[in-house]
């Protein structure tokens, strides 16, 4: 398993969110490039600097995870 996503299932032990596993977020498609999205907020990815989708999570009020796996389980298969 890599790296990055062992140490994503110890934090989420802590408590730790993703944006990944909220039921806002989702991927729009432009040209071969998935942006990172969420329905409430609009726009996750490199256009801005106020909101990442590794970070932010962890003090959105409105973070409502999804149901099944988080995103560092389904690295994990």
């Amino acid at each position: 398993m890599n790296e990055v996503y062992s140490h994503a299932k110890y934090l989420s032990g802590y408590g730790m969110k993703w944006c990944y596993d909220c039921k806002s977020f989702y991927y729009d498609c432009f040209c071969g490039y998935n942006a990172c999205m969420c329905s409430q907020y609009g726009s996750l990815d490199v256009d801005q600097h106020e909101r990442h989708p590794d970070v932010s999570a962890m003090t959105c009020p409105n973070y409502e995870q999804k149901d099944g796996s988080r995103w560092f389980e389904e690295k994990e298969n």
